[in-house]
């Protein structure tokens, strides 16, 4: 199998508007290994050659890079989070119980970057999701088998639908991987050691740079148990997992590193016997000026659309969050435009004295909890946007997520509260939606 040759893929980047901010603080300086860029003839310390398997579905939201460190590699990193000290992560034991140290070095980004780089898609591609003039979703190609090995880097077929997994607040922009984030979390989980489903926190560097993907290093396979599971929308995240819900289950061998989009639902399993520690960090993105520049005159373009509906007052657009989503139920929006910060949360309710379901919209901000009725209980929740991006797909309208980067954007959050829609019939929200289903409210903080 031919070595493969790893080089930077330089892109040009946006000077960044603010200051950039560390994912956390520490004082530990991680160092890199004394086998980096030598040349031995032992097994431990010959650099791997490296080798892609897609998991999940082949769709490039979730695989694993085998032989990206060598044995000798791993043991390095081990033995310095040993000599760091690790302490217990503060989580709730019913949640996450593990050993964590946070160290920091732009060495060991650096140099494992280079190693991964020539696997990764060379971009992730928002422009154009939901806002193309055709309504067919697209196709994506087949993928044959349950796992793909490769040696090279491609780019997966993309389509109109969001990408699995990656946060919905990200700007419909091209964006270009760059580098590792520099801060790694090591983490040593001691026989029952566990973490529950979750999604991994993101990381926002500024507003130009930030991450996409998780980066899981595994530094031995010397344990029993301990898994890293993904699971279907039906688990419950922070819950006792469900059998029923695994996608799929990774049994790691030292020096793998699995890379995945934060978003997807995962879970670290139980270890039963020994200590698996694994090293994480993020891949982090950024966008080029052009696509930049591009996306916010494609705003500008839209945004203007629904202006001049604004101003020819022809009973053909809508604004606020409840006449919006009441439009949307009937069918009638031509295209709807939506603040990608837009604060709010989408709740569904039941009722069990009635045994119905009520949809209930409450903006986020303010209010550290939604209160209830004892006899109602919470069956979903998620971010307004996020269901929005999905729903959409079925209602045959355009979406179109505006930044408040440009005149006109400021004026739509400002002045509409960074929702509305152009619509395709007069809609008298007062007669029209009586009866409709679900029942919307919308709270206020």
């Amino acid at each position: 199998m031919t070595r493969i040759k790893m080089n930077f893929i330089k892109k040009k980047k946006i000077t960044p508007q603010r200051k950039n901010m560390k994912y956390e603080q520490t004082i530990n300086e991680l160092q890199i290994p004394h086998t980096v860029g030598e040349t031995t003839d032992t097994e431990e310390n010959r650099p791997a050659i490296i080798t892609r398997i897609d998991i999940l579905d082949g769709d490039g939201s979730a695989f694993v890079l085998r032989g990206v460190l060598s044995q000798s590699e791993c043991e390095f990193f081990i033995d310095q989070a040993e000599n760091f000290g690790l302490q217990d992560s503060g989580y709730s034991h019913s949640i996450r119980r593990t050993d964590r140290v946070v160290a920091e070095s732009e060495q060991v980004a650096s140099f494992l970057f280079e190693r991964i780089l020539p696997f990764l898609e060379p971009s992730v591609d928002l422009t154009g999701i939901h806002d193309a003039d055709d309504s067919d979703d697209g196709d994506s190609e087949e993928t044959s088998g349950d796992e793909k090995a490769t040696t090279a880097s491609r780019e997966v077929p993309t389509t109109k639908c969001w990408p699995k997994g990656v946060d919905h607040s990200l700007r419909r922009w091209k964006w270009y991987p760059i580098g590792l984030n520099e801060v790694f979390r090591l983490c040593r989980y001691e026989p029952g050691g566990f973490f529950l489903p979750h999604f991994d926190g993101g990381y926002v560097r500024n507003e130009f740079e930030r991450s996409i993907k998780t980066c899981m290093v595994y530094l031995n396979d010397n344990f029993e148990g301990g898994p890293t599971s993904f699971y279907n929308d039906n688990q419950l995240h922070y819950h006792k997992v469900n059998p029923n819900n695994v996608l799929y289950e990774f049994k790691p061998q030292a020096g793998d590193v699995l890379i995945f989009n934060s978003k997807i639902l995962h879970d670290g399993g139980a270890v039963t016997s020994g200590f698996k520690y694994i090293m994480r960090s993020e891949v982090m993105y950024s966008p080029t000026e052009d696509s930049v520049r591009q996306k916010i005159n494609d705003e500008i373009s839209a945004l203007g659309m629904f202006m001049d509906e604004v101003i020819q007052d022809r009973g053909r657009y809508c604004c606020s969050v409840i006449n919006t989503m009441r439009a949307l139920e009937l069918g009638a929006i031509e295209r709807l435009f939506v603040w990608e910060n837009i604060d709010a949360l989408r709740y569904i309710l039941y009722d069990k004295t009635t045994d119905k379901e009520t949809t209930k919209y409450v903006a986020a901000s303010g209010i550290p909890k939604l209160e209830l009725d004892p006899e109602m209980t919470v069956r979903k929740e998620e971010p307004l946007l996020n269901w929005i991006c999905s729903h959409c797909e079925t209602q045959s309208c355009k979406l179109v997520v505006v930044s408040d980067r440009s005149h006109l954007g400021k004026q739509f959050v400002m002045g509409f509260n960074g929702i509305g829609a152009i619509l395709r019939w007069k809609v008298d929200f007062d007669k029209d939606c009586i009866d409709q289903r679900p029942c919307c409210e919308i709270s206020q903080p």
